[in-house]
Formats: C-alpha cells, structure tokens, sequence
C-alpha cells in the first residue's frame, strides 16, 4: 500500500516486547495519519579503539550476556 503523507513527527517505542517505528502525520486532505513499522531492528554504531577483531570479540562476550 503506497500513502502520500507530510511528516509531521517520529517516534520509537517497544509495544508487547516488539520495537516500532510510529511516524505522525497529515495526509493531503488534512486526515491524521499514523504508520507504525515493526520490521525495525535497533542499532548503534561503534568507533572501536584498538584492535578491531578484539573489541568485536568483547561485544559478542558482553551481548551473549543478555540473550
């Protein structure tokens, strides 16, 4: 489905443990528009200091930890 909208605001949330993607908006005939993406998948970027295989090697440890 293709809808035509202006942006008006964004927001992230996680509803029943599934992360979403909420944008806000107007459509051209002015009807509130609300499009939630839950295909998002959360992410960070990391500037590594040091050797690159070592830090990778470390965030593996440290994210086993939480699964």
């Amino acid at each position: 489905m293709e809808l035509e909208f202006w942006l008006l605001d964004v927001s992230y949330d996680i509803v029943g443990g599934v992360p979403e993607v909420q944008l806000w908006g107007l459509d051209r005939s002015g009807n509130r528009v609300l499009v939630v993406d839950r295909s998002f998948r959360p992410y960070f970027y990391v500037l590594p200091v040091g050797d690159p295989e070592e830090v990778a090697r470390a965030l593996r440890q440290a994210l086993t930890a939480y699964v």
